[in-house]
C-alpha cells in the first residue's frame, strides 16, 4: 500500500511538472543540446 502511494505521488508530481512545461530537461538528449539547437524546438510541444 505504501509503495502504491509513493508511485502515485511520483507520477502526480511528474505530471504537474510536464503540464507546466518545466520538464524539458528530463527528455533524453534535450538537456545535452547547445543553446542554438534548443532554440529550434518549442519546449511546450516536446512535452
Amino acid at each position: 500500500m505504501v509503495t502504491f502511494i509513493i508511485l502515485a505521488l511520483t507520477f502526480l508530481i511528474l505530471g504537474i511538472i510536464f503540464l507546466a512545461g518545466k520538464g524539458s530537461n528530463l527528455i533524453a538528449g534535450y538537456n545535452t543540446m547547445s543553446k542554438e539547437q534548443k532554440n529550434k524546438y518549442d519546449e511546450k510541444k516536446l512535452i
